[in-house]
């Protein structure tokens, strides 16, 4: 579409201006839209998988592959290398609100849970008495 034109044309201009060759950078920006596509894929494979308090425990645990720590930790590294790559164009995608929300909070939620869960079942108290903590 025509502001992604124009967007490529100011990246371009941009890094022409640097010194960069148009070769070297063409190379570069397609690096950096397959990173940000492969982010897009993984923010809605974390979508998809929302915690949930009947969910059985931490499946990294469990040895799966794809669970939602490894997802938010690939994401976390395909974010740093867009915005170490390109600032400009990560304060444009908002991927340091992205990194926030996908690969942060998404955790702090699944703990959340994890902790509602323990609680309703009693062994979050258990667990508390054990170690000498009035904390409930």
């Amino acid at each position: 579409d025509l502001e992604t034109t124009i967007k490529v044309c100011l990246l371009l201009a941009n890094a022409t201006q640097k010194g960069f060759s148009t070769d070297e950078y063409d190379v570069a920006a397609t690096s950096i839209e397959a990173k940000l596509s492969q982010a897009l894929l993984f923010q809605s494979i974390l979508d998809e998988t929302k915690p949930n308090k009947n969910r059985s425990n931490n499946s990294i645990a469990r040895g799966e592959k794809s669970s939602p720590t490894t997802i938010r930790n690939e994401l976390f590294q395909l974010f740093r290398e867009v915005l170490l790559a390109n600032p400009t164009l990560s304060l444009e995608q908002d991927v340091i609100g992205r990194t926030w929300k996908y690969c942060f909070y998404g955790h702090i939620k699944q703990l959340r849970c994890q902790i509602t869960l323990k609680k309703e079942t009693g062994e979050f108290a258990i667990a508390s008495a054990a170690k000498g903590s009035d904390v409930v």
